[in-house]
């Protein structure tokens, strides 16, 4: 049986240059004195594509910590080398837009604060989602939150301006998408619209699927940290270490009530309305059916697109080992 690692004085900093509109590289140099004023032996690195991110985590020696400064998008792809490696320990920095991996996790908004708190932090064991296969930490958003992440992504500007941007714009033009949503379990957060597929009890562990779900949406947040859109509590109940994903579905209401309930999911209030129901679940399926079947529906996850619809989201438990002050 494999011991747990023990985080060393050997840390790699991987810079993300492109991270925060920049924020990141700007701020490389005070993190790294942070980081050696605590006795860390530290190498400084930027990063490449994701791709060659991955590689290069995934051959570091085991017990290395990998301090990532960037924003969640760059984080999945570290934790994906760490992950792979089986042996690295990962700690995210804040530097980028959004950083709500960093804020599920309790830490200051503050990179070299948090730099500086490192060698407190206790090794933790993080779950790692899946959309089709592909690792992300935080919320897969599909819908109206989808499409606002895409068309923050192409907004013409880089500031922070965008996601608010991305919204607006869409809001627009969207109409909610016939979505059919499958899950396994429907566990700890009773949902006001199962239907148990075979009429048997939902299984504990990874399963066929038993429940489903088929109408106009607006939208579908799948939760792993749960959160997204630089503060956003998509999904409040969500937690990174319990082995599963918290299901959220918003039915469409008009649009002015739905922007109400948008504001309300900065505080997680937005579960309290009846055209949002949640429910938990190891494994989940969503797909566009009937008149929406043949529309591109893209799911965006910690910011990055990661397909089209069908999708299927999957979690591992304890994989990920990382030094944060909470989970």
């Amino acid at each position: 049986m494999d011991q747990p690692l023990s985080p060393t004085r050997h840390l790699v900093l991987l810079v993300n240059r492109e991270s925060g509109d920049g924020r990141a590289r700007q701020l490389a140099n005070p993190v790294l004195r942070a980081l050696r004023s605590q006795g860390y032996l530290v190498k400084p690195r930027f990063s490449g594509s994701p791709e060659a991110t991955r590689r290069y985590v995934a051959g570091l020696p085991r017990g290395t910590v990998v301090a990532a400064l960037g924003g969640d998008g760059f984080f999945s792809n570290v934790a994906w080398g760490c992950e792979l490696s089986g042996q690295v320990i990962f700690a995210p920095l804040p530097g980028g837009r959004g950083n709500d991996l960093c804020r599920a996790l309790g830490m200051s908004m503050d990179p070299v604060q948090v730099a500086a708190q490192l060698p407190s932090y206790p090794l933790r064991y993080l779950d790692v989602a899946y959309a089709n296969g592909r690792p992300f930490l935080g919320t897969a958003a599909i819908g109206y939150t989808g499409y606002a992440n895409q068309a923050a992504n192409e907004a013409p500007f880089t500031t922070s301006l965008v996601y608010a941007y991305g919204a607006a714009l869409t809001l627009l033009t969207y109409h909610p998408l016939e979505l059919e949503v499958l899950w396994a379990e429907d566990r700890a957060l009773p949902s006001a619209y199962p239907t148990n597929l075979d009429g048997g009890t939902p299984p504990t562990k990874l399963a066929p699927f038993r429940y489903r779900r088929r109408e106009k949406l607006m939208m579908v947040d799948v939760g792993n940290s749960g959160r997204y859109g630089g503060g956003m509590i998509a999904c409040p109940q969500a937690s990174l270490h319990d082995g599963l994903l918290d299901l959220v579905m918003w039915r469409a209401p008009s649009k002015l009530r739905f922007l109400s309930l948008l504001s309300k999911a900065y505080t997680g209030r937005h579960v309290e309305d009846p055209v949002v129901s949640q429910v938990r679940s190891s494994r989940v399926l969503v797909a566009a059916v009937g008149a929406d079947a043949g529309l591109e529906v893209p799911v965006f996850c910690d910011g990055d697109w990661v397909g089209n619809l069908p999708v299927e989201f999957r979690v591992r438990v304890g994989v990920l080992p990382t030094l944060a002050p909470r989970w």
